[in-house]
Formats: structure tokens, sequence, C-alpha cells
């Protein structure tokens, strides 16, 4: 029964419990007690909405960004790789092998700059 309230979750994280339990075949009280074993066993860790940004004044921008460095000695690439996730911006930073060293994913706001005819 887990996996298959995980999966519901995964696709709408605001079913209603009762739509859940009928879906399911298991009654209301079964359901809900799973997912509150599962959220104090840190299986299900939050929920999260999916937003599409076209449609608000917010301009966001997704970047993949390669990168290679040097390693520290006796330190490898985890002290790098930790200094890049401080920035609030990142959100993944995978080691690579080939040409470069890491992949980092950023996720930040557009920045356009203004045009000559907006300086006026």
């Amino acid at each position: 029964m887990r996996e298959k309230i995980l999966d519901i979750l995964e696709k709408n994280g605001r079913i209603d419990l009762k739509e859940m339990a009928i879906m399911l075949g298991y009654s209301e009280a079964e359901v809900a007690n799973e997912i509150a074993d599962m959220e104090k066993e840190h299986i299900i860790c939050g929920y999260n909405a999916v937003i599409n940004w076209d449609k608000t004044s917010e301009e966001k921008v997704t970047a993949l960004i390669e990168v290679k460095v040097t390693p520290q000695r006796g330190l490898g690439f985890d002290s790098i790789a930790e200094h890049l996730y401080k920035y609030d911006e990142v959100t993944s930073v995978y080691l690579m092998s080939g040409g470069f060293d890491f992949t980092v994913i950023i996720d930040c706001l557009l920045y356009t700059s203004p045009s000559p005819r907006d300086t006026r």
C-alpha cells in the first residue's frame, strides 16, 4: 500500500484523503495512518507545489554550468563542492568525469539590462 500512496502523492500532493482511500480500496483512517507513519519515518519529507513561472511577474532562468577546478590536497573535490553549494542560487552540484569536474545547476531571476530607451 505504501508504494501506491507514494505514487499518488508524487503526482498530486493535494489529493483528498477520501478520494485516495477509494482509489486504493482502504479506509480513510488506514490511509491517513500510513501517511502519518511515513511522515514520521521521513519517507515523506514534505509537499511541493509545481509553479508555472511563466504566468508570474518573476522571470526565472535555470542554467547548467560546467566547472573545471584543481582539487585541494587531502580534501579532493568535497570542499569545493561544499563551497559551491553554499550559494542560494545553486540547486545541484554533480561530480563529473571527462573534460569538466563539476556540473552546477542554478536557478535565479533573469536579469535584463535596461535598454537605452528606458534611461531617458
